[in-house]
């Protein structure tokens, strides 16, 4: 009876995914801060968990292998930061990832069992927006609202729930842990100092993501 309700396979063809979730950004170091007074002290930047979003398509080998694209979105909101004379200064805005990566993963299904893990790494380009930054004491007011594409790697591993009372569709869970290759540089304005106004940049490194996430599968049917 039990063997009868459940369907112990990966997808085999073509495939398609969403899934929701909670996304953290572990702290992120500024390594350097750019003013026309030559270059001050960096600090980090602190943030919120937040929310992400990803969507997927591929194709699945009977061996377990499948290789698949993958569209994905996530929101921090910004809390606190260090940097030049702001120390554990008040913050505002958000950084906004926007991604698109290639996964290639492995699925081992179990028999008898109504569920099957996965593992896989991806790699892909990250649109990163400081979206109306801004970061400020009794003193000073620095605002950044760029976006800067840079290439990221990330790993996964997840588990599938499999049914036959629903036919092509899977329910999984994953935890995903993303990084960025190297630093990016961020243009943005001190609005208020006891200089006044003038440009600045803030050099942003160590970005990791850890993402878990609940989602959909359906394994498109096969033409007959």
């Amino acid at each position: 009876m039990i063997g009868s309700l459940l369907r112990s396979a990966p997808p085999v063809g073509w495939y398609s995914a969403g899934s929701l979730g909670w996304n953290n950004v572990r702290t992120e170091t500024i390594t350097k801060v750019g003013t026309p007074f030559g270059d001050q002290p960096g600090g980090n930047a602190h943030f919120r968990n937040g929310f992400a979003a990803v969507g997927s398509a591929g194709w699945g080998l009977p061996q377990g292998l499948r290789f698949e694209g993958e569209a994905a979105y996530r929101r921090n909101s910004l809390y606190q930061a260090t940097a030049g004379s702001l120390h554990d200064a008040q913050a505002e805005g958000s950084e906004k990832k926007s991604s698109l990566f290639v996964n290639a993963l492995y699925e081992c299904d179990r028999p008898n069992l109504p569920v099957s893990f996965y593992i896989g790494a991806g790699i892909g380009y990250n649109w990163i927006k400081w979206k109306d930054a801004v970061i400020l004491d009794a003193t000073e007011t620095v605002r950044f609202n760029e976006t800067k594409v840079k290439l990221g790697y990330q790993g996964i591993a997840g588990v599938a729930f499999l049914t036959n009372w629903l036919p092509g569709v899977s329910f999984t869970a994953e935890y995903r842990i993303r990084g960025l290759d190297g630093a990016r540089t961020y243009h943005g304005q001190v609005l208020r100092s006891r200089f006044g106004a003038f440009p600045t940049s803030v050099t942003v490194s160590n970005s990791v993501d850890q993402t878990f996430l609940i989602g959909i599968r359906f394994q498109v049917p096969n033409p007959r």
